[in-house]
C-alpha cells in the first residue's frame, strides 16, 4: 500500500492503483524517462498543490515525460493554451507527481480506448477532450501519399487567394504582431549576414570572443565606448545578459528578494467600497529600467506577474498581485527557499494579511483592524493618512530578528549580491595608489545577516557600523581574498543582472593589479581607462 506525505497523491493511488508512482516529477526525472523509454501507455499527472489531474497516452512514455520537462515546448504556440501546459508552467513540475497508469506492450492498437476509460472514470480536471485519441498504426497508402506530394509540389494560388492569405496576416493577425526578436536572434541575424570578424579581447589581450559583423557600425548597433592603449573595448546592447532559457536558481531568487524584494499589504481610501479602504496584498521588486531583463527572468522564474515599466522614470517593476498566484506560487516558493535577511519578518506578517485576506476577514470592519496592526509592523509601517485615519490603534511590535545559523546557499549570495553588492575601485589622485573594494552596505538591522556573509567567505575582510547613520557594511579589499574567495564566487555562481557587466570590468583591474601591472604607466592606464565604464 502506498502511504505519502501528500493527501491529493494519496487519493488519486487508491483510485487508481498504478503500476508505477513518481512523487516529485522534476527530481524524479532521470529514472522516470529511463524506466519508460519507447514504452506505450497511460499515465496520470497530479498536481500536488490542488488535486487537479491529467489523464494522457503515449506510444513512448519517456518521451512525452521529456516533452513536459522541457518548458519551451510547454511555451510552443500549438501547447501553450494547453489546460496542462499552463499548469505545469504556473507550479512547476516539483508540484507534479507522474503515475503509470498502465503500459500496452501487447495491446498497442487499443491505446486509445484505455486512455478513453480512465479519463471517463477520473474526470480529470486538465483533460479538455474527454476521450482518448491516437493515430498509433494508421498509415496513408501509396496513393494517398503520391496525390499528396503531387498536390504539394503543384499548388499555385490565385491573385486572389494570395490577397486573402496577406490580409489574413495583417495586424494583429500576424503571428509576430506586437512582439519583436530578441537580442539573442538579433546576433543569430547579425551573425547570419556576416562577412567581417570583430574580435573581442580583454585587458590581458586574451581572446574572449570573434563576432562576425556586416556594415553594422554605421548603424548604431555598435557602440564604441572607449580606447584603451592597442584594443577597444566594445558594447552590444544586450549581450550582457544573452543566456540559454534556463531558469534562475531558486536560492538566487529568493537572495536577490533579500535583497530588492517588497512584500506589501496596499490600503488605500475607495469610496466606492463599503468599509471604504481597498486592501490589497502584493509582491514587488522595483529596478533601473536597465534590469528589464532580470525582471523578465525573474517573472519567468515564477510563470506568474507582470513587469511594468515606467512612462516618466527609468524604473521597471515585477509585480504579482493575483491572490491565487500568491498563495500558489510565491509563498510556497519562500517558504520551501527561506528569506535569511531581516525581509523574513516582513514575509511573515505579510503572509499573516494575506490569509485574513484569503477569509475574506478584510472586508469587515473588524478584519479590517487587524491588518490594520500587523501592517503597523511590516517594512515602514503605517503612513500618515492611515495614522490619521485610524488613530486608536494600537501598533504592534515588530518581531525580533535572529538570523538562523545554517549556513547560506552559494547562490543565494550570488543574488543578494546581484542586488545590494558593490564593485568598486578607488586610486588615488596623488600616489596613483590602487584600492579595491566588494562591499555590502544595509541597514544596521542586519548586522548579523553581514556576519553570516563573512562566515561564508571563510571570516575575511572586515564589518562597519554605525549607529549615528543606522548603516553597516561588509568589505573585503585584500587582493589574495578577492582572487581566492570572491572571483572564484562570481566565476562559479554567475550574476544575472546588469551588475555582471560592472563585475567584469572590476575583475579584469583585480587580475591586473594581482600581477602587479598597476605598478607600470601602461598597466595604470589601462585600469584607469577601465574604470571609467565601471557601475554604469
Amino acid at each position: 500500500m502506498y502511504l505519502y506525505t501528500y493527501p491529493f497523491l494519496n487519493k488519486a493511488i487508491e483510485q487508481i492503483n498504478p503500476v508505477k508512482v513518481y512523487t516529485n516529477f522534476k527530481n524524479d526525472r532521470i529514472l522516470l524517462i529511463k524506466d519508460n523509454n519507447k514504452k506505450p501507455g497511460i499515465y496520470c499527472l497530479v498536481n500536488l498543490i490542488n488535486g487537479h489531474s491529467y489523464v494522457g497516452s503515449s506510444i513512448s512514455l519517456g518521451t512525452r515525460m521529456r516533452n513536459y520537462l522541457n518548458n519551451s515546448f510547454l511555451k510552443n504556440i500549438k501547447n501553450a493554451n494547453m489546460p496542462i501546459t499552463k499548469a505545469l508552467l504556473k507550479y512547476k513540475h516539483d508540484n507534479f507527481a507522474v503515475l503509470i497508469i498502465e503500459y500496452a506492450d501487447e495491446n498497442i492498437s487499443q491505446i486509445n480506448v484505455r486512455e478513453t476509460y480512465w479519463i471517463t472514470k477520473l474526470l480529470p480536471y486538465y483533460n479538455v477532450l474527454k476521450q482518448g485519441y491516437s493515430s498509433v498504426g494508421y498509415k496513408h497508402t501509396e496513393v494517398t501519399k503520391e496525390l499528396l506530394s503531387d498536390l504539394a509540389k503543384n499548388r499555385i494560388h490565385s491573385d486572389k487567394t494570395k490577397s486573402l492569405i496577406s490580409k489574413a496576416l495583417i495586424g494583429d493577425n500576424n503571428p509576430f504582431y506586437g512582439r519583436s526578436h530578441t537580442e539573442k536572434s538579433k546576433l543569430k541575424m547579425i551573425t547570419a549576414n556576416s562577412a567581417y570578424p570583430v574580435y573581442i579581447y580583454n585587458c590581458l589581450k586574451k581572446l574572449l570572443v570573434t563576432i562576425l559583423i556586416y556594415n553594422y557600425v554605421s548603424e548604431g548597433i555598435l557602440n564604441f565606448d572607449f580606447y584603451c592603449s592597442s584594443f577597444i573595448y566594445l558594447t552590444i546592447p544586450g549581450l550582457h545578459h544573452i543566456s540559454d532559457n534556463k531558469l534562475l536558481n531558486p536560492q538566487y531568487v529568493t537572495g536577490f528578494s533579500d535583497a530588492e524584494s517588497s512584500f506589501i499589504i496596499g490600503i488605500n481610501s475607495n469610496k466606492e467600497l463599503k468599509l471604504g479602504w481597498r486592501v490589497q496584498a502584493t509582491f514587488e521588486i522595483c529596478l533601473h529600467s536597465k534590469d528589464i531583463p532580470l525582471l523578465h527572468k525573474i517573472q519567468n522564474f515564477f510563470g506568474v506577474g507582470v513587469v511594468k515599466i515606467s512612462k516618466t522614470r527609468d524604473i521597471a517593476y515585477y509585480i504579482v498581485a493575483d491572490l491565487q498566484d500568491l498563495i500558489n506560487v510565491v509563498i510556497p516558493h519562500f517558504i520551501k527557499y527561506p528569506l535569511r535577511s531581516a525581509k523574513f519578518i516582513d514575509f511573515d506578517l505579510w503572509i499573516k494579511c494575506i490569509e485574513l485576506i484569503s477569509a475574506k476577514e478584510h472586508l469587515t470592519e473588524s478584519g479590517l483592524n487587524k491588518i490594520l496592526i500587523i501592517k503597523s509592523a511590516l517594512n515602514r509601517g503605517l503612513s500618515d493618512k492611515l495614522k490619521v485615519a485610524f488613530p486608536n490603534l494600537v501598533p504592534k511590535v515588530r518581531p525580533d530578528y535572529v538570523i538562523t545559523k545554517k549556513p547560506l546557499d552559494p547562490y543565494w549570495v550570488s543574488g543578494f549580491s546581484d542586488g545590494d553588492c558593490t564593485f568598486y575601485v578607488n586610486i588615488s589622485s596623488s600616489t596613483n595608489q590602487v584600492k579595491i573594494f566588494y562591499q555590502i552596505g544595509l541597514h544596521i538591522r542586519e548586522l548579523p545577516l553581514l556576519y553570516k556573509i563573512q562566515e561564508f567567505y571563510g571570516g575575511v575582510g572586515l564589518i562597519y557600523s554605525s549607529s549615528n547613520r543606522n548603516s553597516a557594511s561588509f568589505v573585503v579589499t585584500k587582493i589574495k581574498d578577492l582572487v581566492n574567495l570572491i572571483l572564484v564566487q562570481f566565476d562559479s555562481y554567475k550574476l544575472e543582472g546588469n551588475k555582471l557587466n560592472s563585475y567584469l570590468m572590476w575583475r579584469e583591474i583585480v587580475l591586473l593589479v594581482d600581477q602587479k601591472s598597476h605598478l607600470t604607466p601602461e598597466g595604470l592606464s589601462r585600469i584607469l581607462a577601465i574604470k571609467e565604464g565601471l557601475n554604469k
